[in-house]
């Protein structure tokens, strides 16, 4: 979906302060510049990775109603003065269709088109044979962004921060195309640090291999998830090509028309779409999450099932519900724990010799994982 946004219409606006990475140092690396994304909504983190091109994650441009931000606006901050020494609005953005700000986790990537080019380096897109060279080398990721440094901080870094993380293996990180990484009290990425990248290091310079997606509370939890930006790089490409910004002719060029913009709104606030809106490469319904079930107790008097849902859904009220004579019928609810658990007591229908069943929870009527349960 690309969106065109109203052009200026945060030019006097100071933004919020952010809401950065645990633990770490200060980011100087030049070859890879982190923006700060100052937002209707919030503020995040981004990537530069063009001169009008900014790589994000597409929940910081999604309200939490579904609906498109209001404005944005990004800036670069001087590592060492701390001053805001560029910015321009942000006046376009684009995210895969399949995107759904309830389910958050899936597709969770997006481009914010700027209203003046950047000044300046810009980031590079590892492939997904760099990703594979560096799993199995076992080599470090680093992570940035402009996010909280602790639990207790109520606002965010002034300056993009960054910290080696250990990338976990696929077993452990169960979500469609996300990169997980192991966290701790000192080494965590935290609220603000959304959209920022995940680097690795390959023919010595840094590449974007991730988005920052999710991370388990309280941050320094667990793990942290990443949108695996080598699965998008199609999409990336497409859009950018697309969706590119008109450019006057040059001297020598022919006089054929450039390429023409994406129409303005012409009123405030009301974004609108292009009758041909870029095609991402992900599916129109989206792969859910898996959440998969096991008997704890097959008793007839207690039937109890252990779900693992996953971090992404602690402590979100769930209700599950299994494939029974064509469709989907609820056999237990129940709030996921802080480690992406549940046992519920299930239906009386339900029974492990009827298995092996198709299962799937849903939160607020919408379908958030899927699995198995047998």
């Amino acid at each position: 979906m690309f969106v065109a946004l109203l052009s200026g219409v945060v030019s006097c606006i100071s933004p919020a302060p952010a809401s950065a990475i645990f633990g770490g140092d200060v980011n100087t690396t030049s070859n890879a510049p982190v923006v700060l994304v100052a937002l209707s909504g919030g503020s995040c983190s981004g990537s530069l990775i063009a001169p009008r091109w900014v790589l994000t994650a597409a929940h910081c441009v999604v309200e939490e109603d579904g609906s498109l931000m209001r404005w944005g606006r990004v800036f670069l901050v001087d590592p060492f003065t701390r001053e805001r020494r560029w910015s321009a609005d942000v006046d376009a953005v684009s995210y895969p269709s399949g995107y759904d700000r309830r389910i958050g986790i899936v597709d969770d990537i997006a481009l914010m088109r700027l209203d003046t080019d950047a000044p300046g380096a810009f980031a590079q897109l590892a492939t997904a044979d760099e990703l594979a060279a560096t799993i199995a080398a076992g080599g470090p990721t680093i992570a940035s962004g402009f996010g909280r440094t602790s639990n207790d901080a109520t606002t965010g870094s002034p300056i993009a921060r960054e910290v080696q993380l250990r990338l976990l293996p696929a077993q452990r990180c169960r979500y469609v195309r996300v990169l997980c990484t192991e966290i701790s009290a000192t080494a965590s990425t935290c609220n603000g640090d959304s959209g920022g990248p995940l680097y690795i290091e390959s023919l010595g310079s840094r590449k974007i291999v991730g988005v920052a997606s999710f991370s388990s509370r309280p941050c320094g939890n667990v793990l942290a998830g990443f949108t695996n930006a080598t699965a998008y790089l199609g999409w990336i490409e497409q859009t950018m090509a697309r969706n590119a910004p008109a450019a006057a002719p040059a001297e020598t060029a022919p006089s054929a028309a450039p390429t023409a913009p994406v129409p303005m709104p012409t009123e405030p606030n009301v974004p609108t779409v292009p009758s041909s809106p870029t095609t991402p490469q992900s599916p129109a319904t989206p792969t859910l999450p898996r959440c998969d079930g096991v008997w704890v107790s097959p008793l007839r008097s207690l039937r109890v099932v252990r779900i693992d849902v996953g971090l992404a859904f602690a402590r979100a009220p769930l209700v599950f519900e299994a494939l029974r004579n064509g469709e989907y019928q609820a056999f237990a609810s129940g709030r996921v724990s802080r480690y992406g658990l549940i046992s519920v007591r299930v239906k009386p229908w339900l029974r492990p010799a009827g298995g092996p069943y198709q299962v799937r929870g849903v939160l607020d009527g919408t379908p958030v994982c899927a699995g198995s349960l047998g």
